[in-house]
């Protein structure tokens, strides 16, 4: 992941007080400070989360899940964003044999969560997708579109009866990757390399 320039860079280990410490490089903001700061725009949204979305690739390319997306996970050093925090990243696929490694228990910031994060196993690069969906969705609205992804949130609950309402809130550009993040089913939910070639055909 270290070769990846829009992933966080670690540095070294540093021993303090008989402790280990990563030492990373540094990053001046996150996303929640720009955001905090005003609404971006289109073009800037859509730039950010495509690195991400890249970033991530990379992850799942090497067999490991994020689990953790958010805005406070994405940072900016000398004003590139980059992806950070990999405390609760996890393997979803066997180096040897290449299958799926179900991931279980809840992990991660609870209104990114996927639905099926809550019911036991689930395929945590299928809930990184996810993830990746709640955040553009941050990003342009500067709010979280539920607290947490369960019949019983009334705004989840919404979403559930009718998706397109909850895009008319963001530029049509952003449809067809939401329509594809943000689908409810894991196993008909997109995988990264689907988004990549939506994102390149927005661009065409």
């Amino acid at each position: 992941m270290a070769s990846h320039p829009n992933i966080v860079q670690t540095l070294g280990l540093l021993e303090e007080d008989g402790r280990w410490k990563l030492v990373m490089e540094h990053c001046e903001e996150s996303l929640v400070g720009k955001l905090n700061k005003g609404m971006m725009s289109e073009d800037e949204v859509m730039g950010v989360w495509t690195v991400i979305v890249n970033a991530t690739r990379r992850m799942h390319n090497l067999g490991l899940a994020h689990r953790d997306l958010k805005a406070q996970n994405v940072l900016f050093c000398d004003g590139v964003p980059k992806l950070g925090d990999f405390g609760s990243a996890l393997r979803f696929r066997d180096e040897r044999t290449g299958e799926l490694i179900w991931a279980d228990g809840v992990e991660g910031t609870e209104p990114y969560l996927a639905p099926e994060v809550w019911a036991g196993r689930y395929n945590a690069s299928k809930a990184d997708v996810w993830q990746l969906g709640v955040l553009l969705m941050a990003m342009w609205t500067r709010n979280l579109p539920w607290k947490t992804a369960k019949m019983a949130d009334q705004k989840f609950n919404n979403f559930m009866e009718n998706h397109e309402e909850l895009f008319l809130d963001v530029p049509v550009v952003f449809h067809s990757v939401l329509r594809r993040t943000l689908t409810v089913y894991p196993e008909q939910r997109a995988g990264l390399e689907e988004i990549e070639k939506i994102l390149v055909g927005l661009k065409a």
